[in-house]
């Protein structure tokens, strides 16, 4: 077994840390040629590092954001064969690609082992955790079939719109109160410590990403569901007035 991390971003670090932590095998690579996700940081050209990279992986994980998630498995269907590709957004499904989803936050600050350990991951419905990613004992539970959007919004409804909501309150503790915004942290718990660690830095999601599509797939979902579509619109509003520039069709 032999892991490859594919991405740059806040999830591919932590990813990796988590990787080594547990002494798994793994290389890591980005299109940019930062030594910090490059194993063959050596190797200037993108293409080789990735085919260095990919050389004797079992395991690729594409650790990206949504859109770059099936033309970057394209290129590693290019290059390599592995056993598995794997990718980690909560609402995307690509065919022929399987997912997990870790339903947690992930900010600047790289955490303790624990904390990783008690991660849970969403696979689909008939998919065996131990052969997805092998070697990580972290809990794991089956999205029912179909239900990969809604149990998507539902979580950015819980994470990303509450960030929102309680740095907002906590900018008013400081401002308007003159009370120190770490009263919250004991309340907020991971969210909190994220927003008062680094504030919108760790803002994450979607909205946070310029996701849209995604976006527009929550809104769908929640049709039916019309005080939890009301909540996300609010959302939406809120990011829109904290400097999230919005598409016209979602203002």
């Amino acid at each position: 077994m032999q892991y490859a991390i594919l991405g740059s971003g806040r999830l591919a670090r932590h990813l990796y840390f988590y990787f080594q932590t547990l002494d798994l095998p793994v290389h890591q690579w980005s299109r940019n040629d930062d030594p910090l996700f490059n194993t063959f940081a050596d190797v200037l050209d993108s293409t080789e590092r990735l085919r260095r990279t990919l050389a004797d992986a079992t395991h690729v994980l594409l650790a990206v954001s949504d859109s770059s998630i099936a033309p970057l498995a394209e290129r590693v269907r290019s290059l390599a064969n592995p056993e598995e590709i794997l990718h980690f957004s909560g609402a995307l499904a690509v065919d022929g690609l399987k997912s997990a989803h870790p339903l947690m936050t992930f900010g600047d600050r790289l955490e303790t082992f624990e904390w990783y350990h008690a991660i849970p991951f969403l696979i689909e419905h008939g998919e065996k955790f131990e052969e997805l990613l092998p070697g990580l004992p972290n809990p794991h539970y089956e999205i029912p079939t179909g239900a990969r959007g809604y149990y998507h919004a539902l979580c950015s409804l819980a994470g990303n719109s509450t960030f929102m909501l309680w740095k907002k309150i906590g900018d008013q503790f400081e401002n308007e109160l003159g009370l120190p915004r770490d009263l919250l942290r004991p309340f907020l718990q991971q969210v909190v410590t994220n927003s008062s660690l680094s504030g919108e830095k760790n803002f994450t999601g979607p909205v946070a990403r310029g996701d849209w599509d995604v976006v527009r797939k929550h809104l769908a979902s929640l049709r039916e569901k019309p005080e939890l579509l009301r909540a996300y619109e609010n959302y939406l509003h809120m990011a829109s007035s904290s400097g999230i520039d919005l598409p016209k069709d979602l203002k």
